[in-house]
């Protein structure tokens, strides 16, 4: 008896979903921003995929100005989706892996990015919950 009572909740939990989503969340991104925090101007090349295939592709020339040290991208995809971003920034390319969205504690299903070239020579990516795309 207790055999099949075992055999019920395991074959309950798999097809109930408690064992949580397949992949990492969808999400729109709804805009990207690059910033440049050095004295000395880069030029990056971003790159979005969905599925292999590349979406988005741009050259952007970041300043050290106020004015010309960021650079906002609006709606760079149109839907939601697994989304990874390249930038390449001539000595490296930063890689954010759709694994990394479900790392965020962002219910809204829009994110904006941000990409910071930081003046210790380090980079980091940055998200905000977007709540409409």
């Amino acid at each position: 008896m207790r055999r099949r009572i075992w055999l019920g909740l395991c074959v309950a939990t798999l097809t109930s979903g408690c064992l949580g989503r397949i992949g990492p969340p969808k999400k729109t991104i709804a805009w990207l921003r690059l910033r440049n925090n050095r004295d000395e101007p880069h030029t990056l090349d971003v790159a979005i995929e969905r599925n292999d295939e590349e979406v988005f592709g741009e050259t952007y020339r970041l300043g050290t100005t106020a004015d010309q040290a960021t650079v906002r991208v609006d709606d760079p995809v149109e839907t939601r989706g697994r989304y990874s971003v390249d930038i390449d920034t001539g000595t490296q390319v930063a890689h954010l892996h759709p694994s990394e969205f479900a790392d965020l504690d962002i219910s809204e299903p829009c994110v904006g990015i941000e990409y910071t070239l930081h003046e210790a020579g380090t980079t980091g990516f940055q998200f905000e919950p977007v709540p409409e795309c």
